[in-house]
C-alpha cells in the first residue's frame, strides 16, 4: 500500500487495472474453513482470476501485473477448459481496503474512489473491464458496430415479490432453466424501482469514466433473470458509434484485434426506396425521452411496429434498434418520424 500510493504513485494505474480484472473475470471472497492442525475454524481472503485455456496470454498478463505490484507471482492452475490464478491471503487484505468480499451480484461493489484521481487510473481500470467483459457486435450488410458490457446485480426483496405476478405469462426460458423477463413486459412502476434502487454500481462508475473521457454511450436496464439461486437485473452499457470505439482504441483502453466478437446477421432485402444494409447518409442523434415519445405517438397511427417501419422506409429490426438506443437515429428518419406524428 505504501509503495503503490506513496513511494511509486505511477503504480496506481496498474493497481487500477488489477481492480478492473477482479471486477471483470475475477472474484474476491472470504472463505471459511476448518484448520485440522490447530483444530479451529479459520477464514481467508480468496483473490482469483479466471480465463479460458484458449487464452493463456490473459492469465499471464494478470500474473505479470501481480508480480509488478506485489513482487511475487500468484499460483496458476489448469482446470478443465479454464485457467485459474490465485493470489495470497495477504494480497486479499489489501484488496479488502477497496472492495467488499463476496459474490459481485450480491455485494454490487463500486469502483474505488482513488481511481477517479487521474485519467491514467480510469484508463487502466477500463482496459481490464473491457478486456474481460466487453463484446464487439458487428452487423453483416451494415456499417453498424456496437461495443457492449453486460453486468448483473441482485434486485431487492420488494421487486422480487412484485415480479412473481408476471412469471407465468411474460417470460422466456433458456436451456439452463433460467427465466428472462424483458423490460417491455415489466410494468413501469417496477422499472422505476429497479432503475433507482437496483442499479449496477460498476456500470454507473464506468459511465462516469466514459463521460469524463468524452466517449458517447448509453446505459440501460435490459431484463430480469430468475433462477433457483437468485433474481438479478441485467444492465447493458453500449457504445454505438465507430468514432467513439476508435477513441477507446486511441486511448489504449481496447484492442479491436483481441476483442470477443459476435457477428449478427441482418436482412439484405430491398424495402421501398432503400436497400437494407446501406447506411442512411447525414447526421445522427441518440435516442432520448422526446424521441421515444415520437415513436410511441407515431405507432398509434399504425396497426403494428412493422407498418410504422414500412412508413419510415426502414427494416423492422432497424426500427427496433433505433427505439432501444442500440443504433443512432439518422436525422432523415427523425424528420420523417416528426412528420408522421402531425399528419
Amino acid at each position: 500500500m505504501r509503495t503503490i500510493f506513496l513511494e511509486q504513485p505511477k503504480l496506481q494505474s496498474l493497481f487500477s487495472e488489477m481492480i478492473g480484472h477482479i471486477l471483470g473475470d475475477g472474484s474476491f471472497e472470504l472463505i471459511d474453513y476448518y484448520d485440522e492442525k490447530y483444530q479451529m475454524k479459520r477464514r481467508y481472503y480468496s483473490v482469483r482470476y479466471a480465463t479460458s485455456s484458449s487464452k493463456p496470454e490473459d492469465a499471464q498478463h494478470f500474473i505479470d501485473l501481480h508480480r509488478t505490484l506485489f513482487g511475487f507471482e500468484p499460483k496458476m492452475y489448469l482446470r478443465g477448459p479454464g485457467i485459474e490464478v490465485y493470489s495470497t491471503h495477504k494480497v486479499g487484505h489489501i484488496i479488502h481496503c477497496f472492495l467488499p468480499p463476496g459474490r459481485k451480484t450480491i455485494t454490487n461493489p463500486r469502483i474505488p474512489p482513488f481511481i477517479y484521481n487521474s485519467s491514467d487510473n480510469m484508463i487502466g481500470c477500463l482496459r481490464a473491464i473491457f478486456k474481460d467483459e466487453g463484446y464487439l457486435y458487428l452487423y453483416t450488410g451494415t456499417e453498424d458496430i456496437n461495443l457492449k458490457i453486460n453486468m448483473n446485480t441482485c434486485v431487492s426483496r420488494g421487486v422480487k415479490e412484485e415480479l412473481r405476478t408476471f412469471l407465468d405469462v411474460n417470460n422466456h426460458q433458456n436451456n439452463q432453466g433460467q427465466t428472462f423477463i424483458y423490460k417491455h413486459h415489466i410494468p413501469s412502476r417496477i422499472i422505476r424501482g429497479i432503475e433507482t434502487t437496483n442499479r449496477c454500481n460498476v456500470l454507473d462508475d464506468i459511465s462516469k469514466f466514459l463521460t469524463h473521457l468524452g466517449i458517447n454511450h448509453t446505459l440501460n436496464f435490459l431484463r430480469i433473470n430468475i433462477n433457483k439461486q437468485s433474481v438479478t437485473a441485467t444492465w447493458v452499457l453500449s457504445i454505438n458509434t465507430a468514432e467513439d470505439i476508435r477513441k477507446l482504441q486511441e486511448l489504449g483502453i481496447i484492442d479491436l484485434s483481441e476483442m470477443k466478437v459476435n457477428i449478427i446477421k441482418t436482412p439484405t432485402l430491398r424495402m421501398n426506396t432503400r436497400k437494407v444494409g446501406t447506411r442512411i447518409p447525414g447526421a445522427r442523434i441518440q435516442i432520448s425521452e422526446d424521441v421515444n415519445e415520437l415513436f410511441e405517438k407515431a405507432r398509434i397511427k399504425f396497426k403494428s411496429w412493422k407498418e410504422l417501419a414500412d412508413a419510415l422506409k426502414v427494416h423492422p429490426k432497424m426500427l427496433y434498434r433505433y427505439r432501444k438506443g442500440i443504433s443512432t437515429i439518422p436525422i432523415l428518419i427523425y424528420e420523417k418520424l416528426k412528420h408522421l406524428t402531425v399528419t
